[in-house]
């Protein structure tokens, strides 16, 4: 038999995003370790133990690439022809540092910002006998600061400025090298190699020069405005801690409660800094994890109901998630009857904390609530993501009521397996 939620344990979810929507909660913020602790106070009442761990972090390096990217560039632009060499080799600087910070997440910038101190908050939640493996549930209490394109156009509008810069920082990238390795071959080998700027460079160049005011823009992608963060991602620390709370009532009133599966669930800090906390509590338990069998059920921004994603690839499709795992949450759906779609996370995209224990060994997926197909359309919650205008009333029931039943569902499913 399946686990329903009921209408008090939708007004519990709800609850938590309604108080804890009230302020913001940006990396490494007062804000975000106060919904932390609210978070951890929570878990207390349905929780063994319950632990908040800090960790340190840069909380502003995830975008101020962009401020060094972008004057670069047109400094990239401006010596095109006359010292093609430096253009070429400030070319080559942005690509490494954009695909480090941003296709890749890697802390490159991080040792020259100014540093901050974020948590995540847990508890764990014992089963009744043996742990023969571990099921986190997992979405991360920090709010994102706001994308400025959404705000002032609305979610169609940056997807299609976003792709705009991205494929003019690309074109003049692999232009401006190529030019520089000619231009470099030329000094090196005189004799052998006459340089002289073929004509197609210097039409693609004037083509860059006039989309180059889209960069200007780009440099104002964010302006460290905070945002509430309910659907991104309040809705899915409610769910994780609504699995906590569901089973606190089923121990007292009889109901199903895990026989040999420990339940942690997880309120992650500093998602919105390129997964930090995520990072930083895989780096502390991944071989704790490792040795229970440990399991991240992540969650992703559950605003719109009946048709969720199962996230297969993360981090820009460059980690792979567990296909055994995105398997098993997409059975659950079905017998729910709940759409489920598989999908990669396509490169410009981001990322989820589910790459964070993917990359340290642990199976994962992430169960994402946005209509994907609703940005190309203009409408849906997409024209209120990371924008002051994520509140509340954004954040569907039905989608926590339906997510709160797939957690609950899988919990169970995987529980009888190993109790058998």
């Amino acid at each position: 038999m399946s686990i329903t939620v009921t209408d008090a344990d939708l007004e519990f979810m709800q609850k938590f995003i309604r108080e804890a929507g009230s302020f913001s909660r940006s990396p490494g913020s007062p804000g975000e370790r106060k919904g932390a602790e609210m978070a951890a106070e929570i878990m207390k009442s349905f929780s063994d133990e319950v632990k908040i761990e800090e960790f340190k972090l840069a909380p502003k390096a995830a975008f101020w690439w962009i401020k060094l990217v972008v004057p670069l560039f047109f400094v990239a632009i401006a010596t095109f022809k006359v010292a093609p060499i430096v253009s070429a080799l400030i070319m080559i600087f942005n690509i490494f540092l954009a695909v480090g910070e941003f296709v890749l997440y890697k802390k490159i910038i991080d040792p020259f910002m100014p540093k901050s101190v974020s948590q995540n908050a847990y508890g764990v939640i014992n089963p009744e006998g043996e742990v023969k493996q571990t099921i986190i549930f997992a979405g991360h209490i920090d709010s994102p600061f706001q994308f400025n394109f959404i705000q002032w156009w609305g979610g169609r509008i940056y997807t299609i400025l976003v792709a705009l810069v991205l494929a003019v920082f690309v074109v003049f990238g692999l232009l401006s090298i190529a030019n520089g390795v000619w231009a470099a071959l030329g000094m090196l080998f005189p004799e052998q190699i006459q340089y002289a700027m073929p004509g197609f460079f210097n039409v693609i160049w004037i083509i860059v020069i006039c989309f180059s005011p889209l960069a200007v823009l780009f440099f104002f992608f964010t302006t460290w405005i905070e945002t509430p963060g309910c659907g991104d991602n309040l809705s899915a620390v409610a769910v994780a801690l609504g699995v906590g709370h569901v089973l606190k009532k089923a121990k007292e009133e009889g109901g199903f409660f895990p026989k040999h599966t420990k339940v942690i669930t997880m309120a992650f800090g500093a998602e919105e800094a390129f997964l930090r906390g995520a990072m930083a509590y895989a780096d502390a338990h991944k071989e704790q994890l490792k040795k229970e069998n440990a399991i991240l059920i992540n969650m992703e921004t559950l605003v719109e109901p009946d048709n969720f994603f199962l996230i297969t690839r993360d981090l820009n499709s460059t980690v792979k998630l567990s296909d055994e795992v995105v398997e098993e949450v997409a059975q659950v759906c079905r017998k729910l009857g709940y759409g489920a779609q598989k999908m990669a996370l396509p490169l410009g995209s981001g990322s989820t904390d589910s790459a964070a224990l993917a990359r340290a060994g642990i199976k994962t997926t992430c169960i994402f609530g946005m209509n994907i197909g609703r940005i190309i359309e203009g409408k849906g919650y997409f024209n209120y993501y990371h924008t002051i205008q994520d509140t509340p009333d954004k954040v569907s029931g039905t989608a926590l009521r339906q997510v709160l039943e797939i957690c609950l569902n899988y919990l169970k499913m995987k529980d009888e397996a190993v109790s058998a």
